[in-house]
C-alpha cells in the first residue's frame, strides 16, 4: 500500500477511500492497527485459532494493552474476542479481562472487525519469531457487514469463557475436587453439569434429598437443558408421587428421550444423593449436623467408575424385583 493511500485512509478514519488490499509490510500493518484502536468509536471483534492466539500473547502484548487503556478511559467502548481456549492459552486469556471472551471449538484463522468499518486477517509466516507474511485488508461495507454477520452467528453458538474455564479444569485434573454450600449453589452446579452433558445422567438419591434439591423449577430446569438422546435415569429410596407425577407430565411433552423414574424401599437406609454426569464426573449431595445441603463434584476417575457401577448394582436389582413381582 503506497504511503499516500495509507495517508488518506488515517486521516479519514478508514472510511475514505473503499479499498480491498494485501500489506505486505508488517510495520505498516501494525501502524494501521493502531490508528484503528485510536480510531475505534463503539465496538472491535476479534476471532483467533490457537496458533494466533499463542502468537497475540508473545507479540500483540502492546496493541493489547492499548486497547485495555481505551477501554477503561472509554466505558462506551466493548471489546469482544472469539477464541479456541485451550489449556496452553488459558492463562494468557485470563489476563484480557477487559474484553468479554467467548470459545468456540474448532476455530480456523483469524480476523478483526472495528465498528462496522475496517477488517483484517493477519498471515503469518513465521509465528515463533512472531513475522508476518501478509495482512488483507478492507473497508469494503459489503464485505465487512458480511463478515460482521457470521462473526455474530458464530458469537451466538459460543460459550462464555468462565463455563471453558470451568471444563478444561475438569478434564485435565483427574482428582479435581470442589464443594458448594447451600441448596442454591448446589442448584446451579448441577444446571451447569446437565447443560453440558453428552450421553447420560444418573441420580440416586434418599427421595427426601431429591425433593429438596429438585423442587419444581429445577425438574423443569432439568427437562430444558437435557439434550435429545441422553439417557437420563433416577433412582429413588422410597415412592413419591408428587415427582413421579411431575416427570409423567415431563415426559409427556414431545422428549425424545423420556427421563426414566424408579423407586425401591428395599435397598437399605440412603441419605445421600450422587449424580453422575456422561460417566466422567459425580456431584455428591449430603446434608451436615447442622441440616445445611454441602456439594461435592469430583471428576477423579476411580470414583466416578465405583458409583457407576454401583448405580448399575442398585437399577438393575429394582428392575429384577419388577419382574419377580410382576
Amino acid at each position: 500500500m503506497d504511503r499516500l493511500l495509507f495517508n488518506q485512509l488515517r486521516e479519514s478514519g478508514f472510511r475514505s477511500p473503499e479499498i480491498s488490499d494485501i500489506v505486505y509490510d508488517q510495520d505498516q500493518f501494525l501502524e494501521l492497527i493502531h490508528i484503528g484502536i485510536t480510531k475505534w468509536e463503539r465496538t472491535a471483534c476479534a476471532y483467533w485459532d490457537a496458533e494466533i492466539c499463542k502468537w497475540a500473547s508473545k507479540y500483540y502484548v502492546e496493541t493489547l494493552e492499548l486497547i485495555k487503556q481505551r477501554m477503561v478511559k472509554e466505558k462506551e467502548l466493548s471489546g469482544k474476542l472469539l477464541v479456541e481456549a485451550t489449556s496452553e492459552n488459558i492463562d494468557f486469556l485470563k489476563t484480557l479481562d477487559f474484553l468479554e471472551i467467548r470459545h468456540l471449538e474448532g476455530l480456523r484463522g483469524n480476523f478483526g472487525l472495528y465498528d462496522e468499518r475496517l477488517y483484517t486477517v493477519v498471515i503469518m509466516q513465521d509465528r515463533d519469531n512472531g513475522k508476518l507474511l501478509q495482512s488483507f485488508f478492507s473497508n469494503s461495507k459489503s464485505l465487512v457487514e458480511k463478515q460482521l454477520s457470521i462473526y455474530n452467528d458464530l458469537w451466538n453458538m459460543a460459550k462464555p469463557l468462565t463455563t471453558r474455564i470451568k471444563e478444561l479444569e475438569f478434564q485435565n485434573n483427574d482428582g479435581y475436587t470442589k464443594s458448594f454450600l447451600g441448596i442454591e449453589n448446589i442448584q446451579n452446579e448441577i444446571n451447569f453439569l446437565v447443560e453440558h452433558a453428552k450421553q447420560e445422567l444418573t441420580i440416586f438419591s434418599n427421595y427426601e434429598i431429591l425433593k429438596r434439591i429438585f423442587d419444581s423449577n429445577m425438574l423443569i430446569n432439568l427437562n430444558a437443558k437435557l439434550q435429545d438422546n441422553i439417557v437420563s435415569k433416577i433412582l429413588v429410596d422410597n415412592y413419591d408421587h408428587h415427582i413421579q407425577n411431575q416427570i409423567e407430565v415431563l415426559n409427556n411433552n414431545d422428549r425424545t428421550s423420556l427421563i426414566q423414574l424408579e423407586y425401591s424401599d428395599r435397598l437399605g437406609e440412603f441419605n445421600e444423593m450422587i449424580i453422575c454426569f456422561d460417566g466422567k464426573y459425580i456431584l455428591q449431595i449430603r446434608q451436615d449436623n447442622n441440616g445445611s445441603f454441602v456439594g461435592t463434584f469430583t471428576n477423579n476417575s476411580n470414583k466416578v467408575l465405583v458409583q457407576q457401577i454401583l448405580f448399575e448394582k442398585y437399577w438393575n436389582e429394582v428392575k429384577s424385583l419388577e419382574v419377580t413381582n410382576g
